[in-house]
């Protein structure tokens, strides 16, 4: 019986290295997305990371999975990945799935829970008129022009207290709470700096 086993065993073991993409082909888009996130992890270093940027860092190593997989993402899940909402879902079902295959996400994991509370992020306000929103790529910023004429980008990444009451802020003056974030921006391969809306009102 232990004989058959084995040799049961080693021919499992064959046909995986002989048809290795059959057995990929086999895998639920949940596991996929889980196993491309770890690749993602894996090119990024957060030895020198602190813990209130970690959160920043998986959030980067998500993006290229999502656009890898938005049209199944679309059929199989029916998220359009046009809202924030939409990633925080593809995001919760890529971390429950990641923290049972990917030793890297555990690990950032325990650091995350384990190390030091985040420190409180400075708010600062940003005056000027209420011109719009605009988009770029799956992200929307609200469009606000200053006392000096230039144009301010004030990302809109969640639900912010003002928000449905936008469309009544057109062109009147308002005052934006923000706080400044810092990303990694592919194209210049470097971390530029951001300001993120967290409450918008009239002036």
């Amino acid at each position: 019986m232990q004989l058959f086993v084995h040799i049961f065993n080693l021919f499992a073991l064959l046909c995986l290295f002989i048809f290795p993409q059959s057995a990929h082909a086999q895998k639920t888009l949940r596991q996929k997305m889980a196993d491309e996130f770890c690749v993602e992890l894996g090119k990024q270093d957060f030895s020198k990371v602190e813990s209130d940027k970690l959160m920043e860092k998986i959030g980067l190593a998500i993006l290229p999975v999502v656009g890898k997989y938005k049209d199944e993402i679309k059929k199989e899940l029916n998220l359009d990945m046009t809202s924030q909402e939409d990633f925080q879902k593809v995001g919760e079902i890529i971390g429950s799935e990641a923290v049972l295959s990917c030793p890297k996400f555990k690990d950032v994991m325990t650091n995350l829970t384990s190390g030091p509370k985040q420190a409180v992020k400075m708010v600062t306000k940003v005056n000027g008129t209420y011109l719009g929103v605009g988009a770029s790529g799956n992200f929307a910023y609200l469009r606000v022009k200053g006392a000096d004429g230039r144009e301010n980008k004030l990302w809109w990444f969640q639900y912010f207290p003002g928000s449905d009451e936008l469309n009544s802020f057109k062109d009147k003056m308002v005052s934006v709470s923000v706080v400044e974030e810092e990303y990694y921006e592919p194209t210049l391969k470097d971390y530029v700096k951001i300001k993120v809306v967290q409450s918008i009102s009239l002036k």
